[in-house]
C-alpha cells in the first residue's frame, strides 16, 4: 500500500550563535545594506542607534538556523537588555529620558515645554514595546519574530530594561539644579535650577536641631501637606515625602531615619530623634 503524502519534512541541521558584538554572516540572500536592514532586526537597531550599538553591542543574541533545503532564518533568541535601557537616553531620536536619583523618578525632555517633564516607568515600558513592533513590522521573511511581538514584549522583560535604565541613564544630583542645572516643567508650572523644590523649603524652614526632640513622618507629612497648600505648592505623595526628606534630613542633620519614635498616638513609627519644630511650625493643626 502506497504511503500518504505527508508533504516535506523540514529538519534543523544547524544553528550558530554569534556573540552580541558579532555580525550576522551574509549567505548570499541580502544584497544591499538597506535591503539588509529589513532582514536583519540588529541592522534594524544598528542604523537608529549606532552609537548605543558600539557601547552595548547589538539588540539581539540571534541564532541563523538553516533547513536541509539551506533555506536561512534568523531568529532572535535574547534580548539585550543593556542596549534597550541606553536607546532611551535618545541621543538621535530626541526622546532624552534621564533617571534622578534624589527623587527616585526619570524624566524625559518635552521640545514644546522646553523643559523635562516626569515620565512613569509604565510610559518608557510603552516607547521600548512600541520600537520591537516596528523593527519587527520592517523585518522580511528570513526573520522570525515571534519573540520580538510576545517574549520581549512582556512585562517581566520589560521591567528589566527599565532597572538597568536606571542604572544607564542615571544623572548626578546637580542635573537639576545650580547654574548649570536643566530647567522641569511639574504639576503645570516651571521649576527653574536654581529653584528648591518643595520638600527642601519645608525641611530648611520647618526643622531644627534639637537633642531632646523628635519628629514622625507621619506628623512631619501633614505639616509639610499644610504648608505646600498655604504657598500654592504642589505637595508629593506620603511615600515619596518619606524617602526624599529622609534624605534631606540625613545631609542637613547627620540622623538617620529611625522607626521606634513614639508618636502622639502612643505608637512606634518611623520618624527621627534630634530634631524639632521651628516655632512657626510647631502649632497644632489639623489633619489632611
Amino acid at each position: 500500500m502506497a504511503k500518504a503524502n505527508q508533504g516535506p519534512v523540514i529538519q534543523t541541521v544547524r544553528c550558530n550563535l554569534p556573540k552580541l558584538r558579532e555580525p550576522l554572516p551574509d549567505i548570499g540572500l541580502v544584497q544591499s545594506e538597506s535591503e539588509r536592514a529589513l532582514q536583519d532586526p540588529n541592522e534594524w537597531f544598528a542604523q537608529r542607534f549606532p552609537d548605543e550599538v558600539k557601547i552595548f553591542g547589538a539588540a539581539f543574541l540571534v541564532a541563523n538556523v538553516s533547513d536541509q533545503f539551506g533555506r536561512g532564518k534568523i531568529v532572535p533568541i535574547h534580548l539585550n537588555t543593556d542596549f534597550f535601557a541606553a536607546i532611551l537616553k535618545g541621543t538621535r531620536t530626541g526622546v532624552h529620558v534621564v533617571y534622578y536619583p534624589p527623587e527616585k523618578s526619570f524624566y524625559h525632555f518635552d521640545h514644546a515645554l522646553n523643559a523635562y517633564c516626569s515620565v512613569s516607568d509604565e510610559k518608557l515600558k510603552v516607547l521600548i514595546s512600541n520600537y520591537l513592533i516596528r523593527a519587527a513590522e520592517d523585518c522580511g521573511e528570513r526573520v522570525d519574530i515571534r519573540s520580538m511581538v510576545t517574549e520581549f514584549r512582556k512585562d517581566q522583560q520589560l521591567d528589566t530594561v527599565i532597572d538597568k535604565a536606571r542604572a544607564i541613564l542615571e544623572a548626578d544630583r546637580a542635573y537639576f539644579s545650580g547654574k548649570a542645572g536643566h530647567r522641569r516643567f511639574i504639576d503645570g508650572r516651571y521649576m527653574e535650577a536654581d529653584e528648591e523644590p518643595s520638600y527642601q523649603v519645608f525641611v530648611k524652614k520647618a526643622i531644627i536641631a534639637a537633642p531632646q526632640g523628635k519628629v514622625t513622618v507621619h506628623d512631619a507629612f501633614h505639616r509639610y501637606y499644610q504648608f505646600c497648600k498655604d504657598n500654592a505648592m504642589q505637595p508629593l505623595t506620603r511615600q515619596e515625602f518619606k524617602s526624599l526628606v529622609a534624605e534631606v534630613i540625613r545631609e542637613e542633620f547627620a540622623l538617620g531615619l529611625r522607626h521606634d519614635i513614639i508618636g502622639d498616638n502612643n505608637k512606634q513609627g518611623h520618624g527621627w530623634c534630634g530634631i524639632g519644630y521651628t516655632p512657626e511650625f510647631a502649632g497644632s493643626f489639623g489633619r489632611n
